[in-house]
């Protein structure tokens, strides 16, 4: 088996991190908003994402564009690539909230991960404030929507066997969200004008 030199892990780290930081180029906000966008594969959050940065001055960071790096600098398909994906967005986050610019996190966002992100705000000087958003789908939906979807170059989209992974392995409690949206009767467009009523009226 192949053994990866932990220099070589970090400094792949820290080339990452930087390489996604020249995109962090929302300007600083009063009162900024820091967006979180939980669901599994083929729930929407991509979509979502893109959608929101259309229309709002707001730094998307992509846990799957990360990954996406790490595989085409040499980072193997591996358990341990969570871990330096992780260790990647939490650097980003931290540089956005630096700059006190509006954020969103295009991840499956889980409990651990909604805590990670709380701890980073009350840590941070400007007070954020937080949305948390879930687009649930059923299984047969989420499948259809992997298999059948179309590949983006820059963005690792994950497969139907990751998907099968995630739903086995991670608990999605709704009530940790602030607003949770039913994707199985609605397209891009019926999510987005809900989200952004949402950010209008009810954040």
């Amino acid at each position: 088996m192949l053994t990866i030199s932990p220099v070589f892990l970090e400094g792949l780290t820290e080339e990452v991190s930087l390489e996604f930081s020249k995109n962090l180029n929302a300007k600083p906000q009063e009162r900024p908003i820091f967006i979180l966008i939980g669901g599994f594969q083929g729930s929407g959050k991509s979509s979502l994402a893109g959608r929101i940065k259309q229309i709002y001055d707001i730094n998307v960071i992509s846990t799957d564009a990360v990954r996406k790096s790490l595989f085409n600098k040499g980072f193997p398909v591996s358990p341990a690539c969570s871990t330096y994906v992780s260790n990647i967005q939490t650097n980003l986050i931290k540089k956005s909230l630096s700059f006190h610019a509006n954020t969103l996190i295009d991840a499956n966002a889980h409990s651990k991960r909604i805590k990670e992100v709380e701890t980073l705000l009350k840590e941070n000087i400007v007070p954020y404030k937080l949305v948390k958003i879930f687009l649930k789908a059923g299984e047969d939906t989420l499948i259809n929507r992997v298999t059948n979807r179309k590949t983006t170059l820059d963005c690792y989209q994950g497969t139907e066997s990751d998907l099968k992974a995630s739903l086995f392995s991670v608990a999605i409690n709704p009530e940790e969200y602030d607003l949770t949206i039913d994707t199985d009767e609605l397209n891009e467009e019926g999510v987005f004008e809900i989200v952004k009523k949402y950010l209008l009226y009810g954040a």
